[in-house]
């Protein structure tokens, strides 16, 4: 957790090399760690490798099948980016239905309000 907490502060701090190294760290560690595979995706997708990101994003959905607001971002938005109608509609209703009040539900209808 605490490569995870220290790539999520790079990033912040707009390093996304040292956001990757430290989330990468935290993998080399633990494969199966769910919260490294899903800020991984994030940052992949960041960087433009959306076939990476979603790959990440399905490793973490075996490893966490209880989709959190932000892992149902990550899908929503890899969805998008590549045209998965199907994906796009069941991710926003699960995250529509699921977290209606999260800050994850309000990013994505104000991003989709543009």
């Amino acid at each position: 957790m605490p490569f995870v907490n220290l790539g999520l502060c790079s990033f912040q701090l707009s390093d996304p090399v040292g956001a990757e190294a430290a989330v990468s760290r935290a993998l080399s560690m633990d494969r199966r760690n769910s919260e490294a595979l899903l800020e991984m995706g994030f940052l992949l997708l960041e960087s433009g490798d959306t076939d990476e990101a979603k790959r990440y994003h399905g490793t973490h959905r075996t490893v966490s099948p209880q989709q959190s607001p932000r892992g149902l971002l990550l899908g929503l938005r890899i969805a998008d980016l590549t045209g998965g109608q199907d994906a796009l509609g069941s991710y926003e209703l699960a995250l529509r239905n699921l977290y209606p009040d999260s800050a994850e539900y309000r990013a994505w209808w104000e991003r989709q309000s543009r």
